[in-house]
């Protein structure tokens, strides 16, 4: 990817690519978010985040070296979106006040460990509440302040009750009855909540900025 486009790639409603791949498209595009801010605000960035760079060369580094940076940052990409929500106010709101009614920085670690499962565990979750506890855990979360939370997670994540299974396509409404079944389209649904982060991220960072940068970058490599 090499444009800042709101779709970043991912189309919703398609299903020709698969959830894991959605994510990937997601998480790349926030590094090149994050190094945007980087290359625009610098001191928007912690020191860590430069290296070993004298801060007076900082101003003479183009996009392709923030960019290195970025995709080097540790515990990569919450530590981003964590950074990103403190000095982006709007997108802090966002996360929590938006029409998804959820917090969307628990949607999205959620969607990210999603991924993590079915890339590396075949997508098999055998103990629900230990894993709904880990995603929580990443973000600092326990106690009382995690019981809505968990309770998200419960309705987002649904799995196979055969064998435990990430759902990740669709599955039968409770409702749903013969001769008309009702289905829920769950890949829909996840990758909505990837859109809207990278949506809100677009619009904290300038919108109109970001896409001139855009159309510069393009022209310079088209």
């Amino acid at each position: 990817m090499t444009r800042f486009t709101l779709w970043c790639g991912i189309r919703t409603g398609s299903t020709s690519g698969s959830f894991a791949e959605a994510y990937e498209l997601f998480e790349e595009f926030i590094k090149r978010a994050y190094a945007f801010m980087g290359m625009a605000s610098p001191g928007r960035w912690p020191l860590r985040d430069f290296g070993s760079i004298q801060w007076a060369d900082v101003s003479a580094k183009g996009f392709d070296w923030f960019l290195e940076q970025s995709r080097a940052k540790k515990d990569a990409p919450l530590s981003m979106l964590r950074q990103l929500g403190q000095v982006l106010p709007r997108l802090k709101h966002a996360e929590t006040q938006n029409r998804m009614e959820c917090d969307l920085l628990v949607a999205v670690t959620l969607i990210g460990q999603m991924r993590h499962q079915i890339v590396h565990s075949r997508g098999i979750v055998t103990d629900k509440k230990a894993f709904s506890e880990g995603v929580l855990k990443k973000l600092g979360l326990s106690g009382t302040g995690a019981v809505q939370h968990l309770e998200f997670i419960d309705q987002t994540l649904l799995l196979s009750p055969q064998d435990g299974s990430i759902y990740v396509l669709k599955v039968r409404s409770p409702e749903s009855t013969a001769p008309i079944r009702i289905h829920y389209d769950v890949f829909d649904g996840l990758v909505r909540y990837l859109l809207m982060y990278a949506h809100q991220t677009y619009l904290a960072l300038g919108g109109l900025d970001v896409d001139r940068f855009d159309e510069e970058l393009t022209g310079l490599h088209g």
